[in-house]
């Protein structure tokens, strides 16, 4: 009975594969490398020229507040530098000090603005990357969607999860020219 089972089960098995090759040999395949198109696609080159431009005068700007702290840190290096006194028994801080307690506070200020800045600065350019990396990706699979209605594929693919087909037809040439051409 045991073995009645396992051979039924087989042959359902292999009945299963059968019909399942022929409703392949039935399909039109094709792929495409996505990230070949997505690095090709001029939009792509555009908006990551205009991204390292922003994080240019991002990183200028923080660079900028750095400074002023530094600046700032000299300045109270400085005052206390002048404000020791020295007296035969020991070194202490005069009170004119009181301008760098002002300054110290400043510094403390200055470095939570920079902190908040890079923070900020950080996730604008991660969501503007994100929305042009999304917004790439729609126009891509627009294109897509549209050569395989015009010329009948039933299925896709991406090169990265194709293993191995002997019938599938690589469209990632003519999916960049028709994304360039559509897009402009």
């Amino acid at each position: 009975m045991k073995r009645f089972f396992i051979i039924t089960a087989l042959h359902l098995t292999l009945y299963t594969l059968h019909l399942f090759s022929l409703t392949l040999s039935t399909e039109k395949i094709a792929f495409c490398d996505i990230e070949k198109v997505f690095n090709s696609y001029s939009l792509t080159q555009i908006s990551r020229k205009q991204l390292k431009e922003e994080k240019k005068k991002i990183e200028e700007a923080i660079k900028k507040l750095e400074e002023e702290i530094k600046n700032l840190e000299d300045k109270i290096l400085n005052i206390k530098k002048s404000t020791y006194t020295v007296s035969t028994s020991s070194v202490s801080i005069s009170t004119q000090t009181l301008p760098g307690l002002s300054l110290e506070e400043e510094i403390e200020k200055k470095r939570k603005e920079l902190k908040v800045k890079k923070e900020r600065f950080k996730k604008e350019l991660e969501k503007k990357e994100e929305d042009i990396r999304e917004q790439i990706i729609y126009r891509i699979y627009k294109v897509i969607e549209e050569i395989a209605n015009e010329e009948g594929y039933t299925i896709i693919l991406d090169k990265s999860q194709l293993l191995y087909s002997t019938t599938a037809r690589d469209i990632t040439d003519e999916v960049i020219k028709k994304l360039e051409e559509k897009f402009k």
